[in-house]
């Protein structure tokens, strides 16, 4: 404080205290001579000023902090008001596609088979006489010439492979084509044969299989009157060759999936042999005295039971099938028809603002729905709004390859799932099918904002 202000204050509390001592007084003409303890009017007046200005200026600085604190809480609330959500869309990473069945091909069981019998019996060196056994045999192909055999080279069956973790619902992550097969060898050769019946038995525990009761359909056994007795071990042996294709898992359909009963196999069962099989017979069945130069003789009384069979396999249907990512990452079941969850709000009720980035590589148009909650079985109609865009009603957009924004806002409450369906529109034909060119669909900004 400088010397003239505090001359200025020691006036004033003289002039105070001269006003508590003389109140009658203080209207008193007071001369510009009576001394250094007064102070004139317009010192006084000068006094208030400065002190009221002083003043005005303390009370704008308190102001001004307070104003400060209320916004900076302010700010504070509307930063936990508003946030980014998980995009589960996003983190899914799902393609869409407009397919009654989503590359899950048609099954059927098939009458494919392939078998291979050899059973017989051969002795060395002739004899005069004509009685003596020097062969004797059962089998497919030519005399002498054992070969596979082929029905039905075309007909092989079709089977979806997976997991089934309940009953009625499947993983299916492959789908195979079948091979049945099945084959029976033993030849046994001696010397000298003599007798008047021949029998040969196929048992069959001799199966290479993890269940070889599966194919207990009784030994196989046939006779002739040519020889002694003797019984032929042999091996029988089955199985399918499986060709197998992947499907494609991360793609959703905007189009009704096919109704249809198909056949699946499970991992579990894959060596398990079905209920179903085909009886094979031999080509050929016969003997041959050598010495008497009788050459080969046919019989007719073979009775082969030789059977092929298929897959153990389970009757399902392609609505059955499971997305297992989608159903991993929501912990329910979720079909391939069901469409995909964009997000989830948290325990508020509130506000969206959604912005998703649409592409498409054929530049072929996009339409769209959202919904609370999974999509039924039913087809996104090809027409949809182009403007003024509603969240939950049909959006059709002219996706291109670099991509397009679309910019929704909605009320939203607590915990609720919003899901996304959608198809490209476009006419598949020759090489160009519904995985050429499909949708895909992310977001760029999920902003919620609390209701308060």
């Amino acid at each position: 404080m400088t010397k003239k202000s505090r001359k200025m204050w020691k006036k004033a509390l003289c002039l105070i205290f001269a006003f508590l001592l003389s109140i009658n007084s203080f209207a008193a003409v007071v001369s510009d001579n009576d001394g250094s303890a007064f102070i004139t009017k317009a010192e006084f007046d000068s006094l208030k000023n400065d002190f009221q200005s002083q003043l005005d200026s303390y009370n704008t600085n308190i102001d001004n902090k307070i104003d400060d604190a209320i916004a900076s809480y302010l700010a504070g609330i509307d930063i936990k008001a508003k946030r980014e959500l998980p995009s589960i869309l996003n983190n899914a990473g799902q393609k869409f596609i407009s397919s009654n069945s989503c590359g899950f091909v048609s099954t059927s069981k098939g009458t494919y088979k392939r078998y291979f019998i050899n059973i017989g019996v051969c002795t060395g060196g002739a004899a005069s006489d004509g009685n003596y056994l020097t062969q004797l045999q059962y089998l497919t192909g030519g005399i002498n010439a054992p070969a596979w055999k082929t029905q039905n080279s075309a007909k092989y069956g079709v089977f979806y492979y997976g997991t089934s973790p309940n009953s009625g619902e499947y993983y299916v992550k492959k789908y195979m084509k079948a091979y049945p097969y099945a084959a029976v060898a033993g030849v046994m050769t001696d010397g000298r044969n003599e007798g008047t019946t021949t029998t040969f038995t196929i048992p069959n525990k001799t199966f290479t299989s993890s269940n070889a009761d599966a194919f207990g359909a009784g030994n196989d056994t046939w006779e002739i009157n040519v020889g002694k007795a003797y019984t032929v071990n042999v091996v029988k042996t089955y199985g399918v060759e499986d060709v197998f294709t992947s499907i494609e898992q991360d793609y959703l359909t905007g189009y009704a999936l096919a109704d249809a009963t198909q056949y699946f196999v499970s991992e579990d069962d894959i060596n398990k042999p079905g209920s179903q099989y085909w009886d094979c017979n031999n080509d050929a069945c016969g003997y041959e005295i050598q010495s008497a130069g009788k050459g080969w003789t046919t019989l007719t009384n073979n009775n082969t039971k030789l059977r092929v069979y298929n897959h153990y396999y389970y009757s399902m249907n392609r609505l059955e099938i499971l997305n297992e990512k989608l159903t991993g990452i929501m912990n329910e079941n979720v079909y391939y028809y069901n469409g995909c969850p964009i997000f989830k709000t948290d325990d508020k009720d509130g506000k969206i603002k959604l912005k998703l980035h649409i592409v498409n590589s054929g530049n072929y148009p996009t339409v769209f729905q959202i919904k609370k909650d999974k999509f039924d079985n039913s087809t996104i109609p090809e027409n949809g709004k182009t403007s003024d865009y509603k969240w939950n009603e049909v959006i059709k957009v002219d996706s291109t390859a670099t991509g397009v924004d679309v910019s929704l806002d909605f009320d939203v409450k607590k915990k609720e799932v919003y899901w996304i369906k959608a198809r490209p529109l476009y006419t598949p034909s020759g090489t160009v099918t519904e995985f050429t060119y499909p949708s895909i669909i992310t977001t760029t900004k999920i902003e919620f904002e609390e209701e308060r």
